[in-house]
């Protein structure tokens, strides 16, 4: 939604965070994102409110509480009148992509 709480998702989203379904209902999105990252992708985020799509590299928290290097890809949603209501965002592990090294 626009507070950037979590309202549907996929399978993968459960296997990335190591939540359930009922936990991540209403969970902001930021909580992923590792605190040292967390404002300046909040930011980045409520920019692409903006521009309407984007992608910004930042390491999310893991199942196991481990930083996890990732792109997070967002393309805003519109009502009808052209209000922002919320977005999508897509979460890709690219670890093995950068060497294993963040």
């Amino acid at each position: 939604d626009a507070d950037m709480r979590l309202s549907k998702w996929n399978v993968s989203m459960e296997a990335l965070s190591g939540l359930s379904g009922e936990e991540l209902l209403g969970r902001k999105f930021s909580s992923f994102i590792i605190e040292s990252e967390r404002t300046s992708v909040v930011t980045a985020i409520r920019e692409l409110f903006e521009s309407e799509a984007g992608r910004v590299k930042t390491h999310w928290i893991g199942g196991n509480g481990q930083a996890v290097p990732v792109f997070l890809s967002t393309t805003i949603l519109k009502d009808e009148t052209g209000i922002v209501v919320g977005f999508v965002g897509s979460v890709s592990d690219i670890k093995e992509y950068s060497g294993g090294e963040d």
